[in-house]
């Protein structure tokens, strides 16, 4: 992308301004530089041409605003949506390199899956999925009046953060249509002993309309609404799903044969909510939590830390 590009896609946000959707300041700026980097790297090629098609898009949305809501316009919306995870991992992958670390991208793993990126270093494999919580349907079908719709979104968090956690699970399985059940694909089985670890790191800044993740929201997310409370958690920010208190995802109190899965193939778990754009950030910014139902999750935490987030390591 050139100088003349890599302004105008910065400027956008000035463009969308008074919208939920908006991407956060500096965010573009450092994603254009993040792919000026990347370009002559091989293994990120593919990431980059991606990259390149959702940046067009974001000047093909800006170029058209007077066509705002309309179909064509909304039909480039819901593909820059399922390009905006393509974002975060070129953020991810600048901070890779940054360090050093060469992955391979699009790791094939069961079948005909594979998972974004496969870190080897000093005798550990890490399988790592990134994803972006972007919004729910109901938050799409109100794209203006800001003021309302977030009112509205925080009436609700307890429900947004059920459906955050559904995103995070989904990455886990997939439905076999003809035997009507819930398979693992992705993530090896882990084995005893095996230095093989399973990672999905999440942009959470989808959640209630684009607001970041509380310390007490993630704790909840990950352990539940009990483990946070018998930790000394504040009733009055206990989320509840109609009477019962929220099952986190590594809880067994979580039913369903996705969460199921979760506990018995991730390791760990990182979230990130990006406050500020630059070499290093997305790294420096995820929180790491360890899985209790696999003994090997600590190691793979410290193992994890050594190699990528040592500059300021974050870790529960």
């Amino acid at each position: 992308m050139n100088n003349k590009n890599q302004a105008r896609a910065a400027n956008l946000l000035e463009r969308r301004k008074g919208h939920w959707y908006q991407f956060a300041e500096g965010e573009l700026d450092h994603v254009c530089r993040c792919m000026d980097e990347l370009r002559p790297v091989s293994w990120a090629a593919d990431l980059v041409d991606r990259a390149e098609v959702a940046i067009k898009l974001v000047e093909w949305l800006a170029d058209n605003e007077d066509i705002l809501e309309t179909p064509e316009w909304l039909e480039n919306w819901v593909k820059l949506e399922d390009l905006r995870t393509t974002l975060f991992e070129v953020r991810y992958a600048f901070d890779l390199h940054n360090r050093g670390i060469t992955p391979t991208y699009e790791k094939e793993t069961l079948g005909n899956s594979s998972v974004d990126f496969e870190i080897c270093v000093h005798g550990a494999t890490f399988l790592i999925e990134l994803l972006s919580t972007t919004q729910t349907q109901a938050m799409t079908n109100q794209t203006e009046h800001l003021t309302e719709t977030l009112r509205v979104l925080r009436a609700n968090d307890s429900e947004e953060l059920r459906k955050v956690q559904g995103k995070i699970v989904r990455k886990v399985a997939r439905k076999d249509n003809a035997a009507q059940e819930h398979v693992p694909h992705k993530f090896l089985a882990p084995e005893p002993g095996a230095t093989i670890y399973n990672v999905i790191i999440a942009d959470t800044r989808g959640f209630a309309g684009g607001a970041h993740l509380e310390p007490f929201d993630r704790g909840q997310l990950v352990f539940g609404t009990l483990y946070y409370l018998q930790n000394g958690g504040v009733k009055q920010r206990a989320h509840r799903i109609g009477n019962q208190p929220l099952a986190g995802l590594f809880d067994a109190a979580k039913s369903g044969t996705e969460a199921l899965l979760f506990r018995q193939r991730i390791h760990l778990l990182g979230l990130v909510s990006e406050e500020k754009f630059g070499p290093d950030q997305v790294l420096q910014q995820t929180r790491l939590y360890q899985n209790p139902f696999l003994p090997d999750s600590k190691m793979a935490a410290e193992r994890l830390l050594q190699v990528t987030y040592s500059h300021n390591p974050t870790a529960t």
